[in-house]
């Protein structure tokens, strides 16, 4: 940059132009992080069978979803007739719904809350909620209770219908609740409280295995607290149905985050905010992701067919901003070269 001279008017308007600047950039941080706990993600629907639409939360018209679509709090999820869907949520519960069904994701102010809690006005859903995690399911007539088991709910014509598969349930309505322990059943309705448990009818086949799972994916980062604007690495790995490293497969993984924010890339060069990749080996992909947002967000990576990874980060804001200014005088033009430091 050439040494010139400037005058008062010419100070002035360089003072005014880096204000200027550094007001929009405090505006637009203060916006991001607005956005972060304005819609928070509660899931990501992993299988499709037939037709599966997604009402989004203070919409009034339903939409055709699709295999790796994100689900936020408030949304209502149904199945049409002969239709049937997989979910994957953040908190890591996995949920089957049979045809028919239709539930809502419940609106918390707490993050922590966010997947926690599911409203369900009709049909079937296959749960498995991994141990101190907890989980709810609230239907008009009773409430389904658990931490870390396998269960199906049944509900229709005001009445609900609970087998426990693996673990314990908590059962109850307004009138009391009862246990149901591994390999029980039992129902309630809006009169009464909940029947007592007893043992479950043996069934030929499950609705549930219908809906095969091939494996699961995980994702994981050695960079604990990321750095906004500065690439940081991924591994996508890919699990079988025992869950193990599965060396063979080399599915289609698509690659998001619940913020626009954050972007991905495959070689570090080109970025986008949602990217489909075919390049595993031996089980495992590794990418790059950066984000412009500080805070937490969560990235995702579903394939059909798999129970959707996920993982949460928290970026912290870099220590120092560059800011390069043009500054216009009768002299010519000249470009200012600020750097910013973060105490």
């Amino acid at each position: 940059m050439k040494n010139r001279k400037f005058g008062v008017r010419s100070s002035e308007f360089i003072v005014r132009r880096i204000l200027l600047i550094l007001l929009l950039t405090m505006n637009y941080e203060l916006s991001t992080i607005n956005c972060l706990h304005s819609a928070q993600m509660a899931g990501v629907i992993t299988t499709i069978k037939e037709d599966v639409h997604v009402l989004p939360y203070q919409k009034n018209i339903w939409q055709p979803s699709k295999v790796g679509a994100f689900l936020y709090e408030g949304d209502t999820v149904k199945t049409l007739k002969n239709s049937q869907a997989a979910i994957t949520l953040t908190n890591g519960v996995v949920i089957k719904l049979n045809q028919n069904t239709e539930f809502s994701f419940d609106v918390n102010s707490s993050i922590e809350k966010i997947s926690s809690q599911i409203k369900m006005k009709a049909g079937q859903i296959w749960s498995k909620v991994r141990p101190k995690t907890k989980f709810e399911i609230h239907t008009p007539v009773a409430i389904v209770a658990v931490r870390g088991t396998e269960f199906d709910v049944n509900y229709g014509a005001g009445k609900l219908k609970l087998k426990v598969y693996k673990g314990m349930v908590n059962l109850k309505n307004k009138f009391g609740n009862v246990n149901v322990k591994e390999g029980k059943e039992a129902s309630a309705g809006d009169e009464g409280v909940p029947e007592p448990p007893k043992d479950s009818e043996g069934e030929e086949k499950k609705w549930d295995d219908e809906i095969v799972s091939k494996g699961s994916l995980k994702i994981e980062t050695k960079t604990a607290k990321p750095v906004t604007d500065k690439a940081f690495e991924i591994a996508v790995s890919v699990y079988d149905a025992d869950n193990k490293l599965d060396k063979t497969a080399k599915p289609e993984i698509t690659i998001k985050s619940d913020i626009a924010e954050m972007s991905f890339s495959s070689d570090g060069a080109n970025w986008i905010n949602e990217l489909k990749t075919e390049g595993v080996s031996e089980g495992v992909i590794k990418l790059f992701a950066k984000t412009s947002a500080a805070g937490v967000s969560s990235i995702i990576a579903s394939s059909d067919g798999y129970t959707a990874g996920q993982i949460s980060i928290t970026a912290i804001p870099a220590k120092t901003k560059n800011l390069k200014v043009k500054v216009t005088s009768s002299t010519g033009d000249d470009e200012l070269l600020l750097k910013f430091k973060k105490k």
